[in-house]
């Protein structure tokens, strides 16, 4: 998946998820495609979304955000949720999220495959 030159999906997860669904959703507004990746008991979700007719949403600050981490001129940001990393970026009409039990480090490996 591609925008404005720019990827938008991982090429690197870590060792020991397997792939276990992909699904697509359309709506007049949206189109999304999701993967959910599963190791153990633990699961990672790549979501991008593509956004009809109007703008991505904005991504607010919260006090669970962690970092803000710049790749390839994009802004990640790193959230805390519970026991989870939540990592979203927004690239022209794509809204694109990560969620998973990853460590930061690890989490910014898969952030730099994009």
């Amino acid at each position: 998946q591609y925008a404005g030159g720019k990827e938008l999906a991982p090429n690197w997860i870590p060792e020991g998820y397997t792939c276990i669904d992909v699904s697509v959703q359309e709506t007049p507004r949206a189109l999304s495609i999701s993967a959910i990746y599963e190791k153990d008991n633990d699961q990672l979700i790549v979501q991008i979304r593509q956004v009809f007719g109007t703008k991505p949403q904005q991504i607010e600050k919260s006090d669970n955000l962690i970092e803000i981490y710049n790749a390839d001129g994009v802004d990640y940001y790193l959230f805390s949720n519970n026991e989870s990393m939540q990592t979203a970026w927004l690239v022209g009409e794509y809204e694109c999220l990560i969620i998973g039990k990853l460590t930061i480090g690890d989490m910014k490996k898969v952030i730099d495959s994009i």
